[in-house]
């Protein structure tokens, strides 16, 4: 499944920790991050699909089942 995974998905990992980068802080103000880990999950569009979004830590299996959720078209 992770295989099915990564070839259906493009994931970037930002880490805004550090602060002070223009770009990171645009994609914080940008998706209204307020605190992290924050997973954000978009559609091939490019609009989130907020009833996706992480906020914490998710057990593999779960986490794996908000991407089925993302491919099926969900929110």
């Amino acid at each position: 499944m992770v295989n099915q995974a990564e070839s259906d998905f493009v994931m970037a990992k930002v880490d805004v920790t550090r602060g002070g980068n223009p770009v990171y802080e645009r994609l914080l103000q940008q998706y209204e991050v307020k605190g992290v880990p924050t997973i954000v999950f978009l559609d091939n569009e490019g609009k989130e699909k907020r009833g996706l979004r992480l906020v914490d830590f998710l057990p593999p299996d779960q986490f794996l089942g908000r991407m089925a959720e993302l491919k099926k078209g969900g929110s």
